[in-house]
């Protein structure tokens, strides 16, 4: 996951709180171009094992992800910003899997 720093530059996101704007799709140089998918499905890498099953009733899919300190995906608490829905499990950290992005607060009463 990425974010915009204060001078408007994208940076790996450093927190759960963090509110990301999407996720990186390459590796670039200092001063370069970011390329960064704002919404739609992406390949995105795990920090932690993920489960495929989440709190939308009636789909399969679903465990709702937030970025850890890394910028890499963890499972979330149900009061932080989400930054990806899980379309598929991850059995193991460095795991990569295909997400759905998402800019969302999930209240408690998910």
């Amino acid at each position: 996951f990425v974010m915009l720093n204060e001078d408007g530059d994208v940076v790996v996101s450093d927190s759960k709180k963090a509110v990301s704007i999407g996720i990186l799709q390459n590796a670039p140089a200092d001063e370069k171009a970011a390329r960064v998918r704002l919404l739609g499905t992406s390949k995105l890498v795990m920090a932690e094992a993920c489960p495929a099953e989440g709190p939308f009733q009636g789909f399969n899919k679903g465990a709702l992800i937030v970025s850890n300190d890394e910028g890499k995906g963890v499972v979330a608490n149900i009061t932080e910003f989400i930054g990806a829905i899980a379309l598929e499990a991850a059995d193991s950290a460095d795991e990569i899997i295909e997400v759905l992005i998402t800019h969302m607060y999930a209240p408690a009463s998910v």
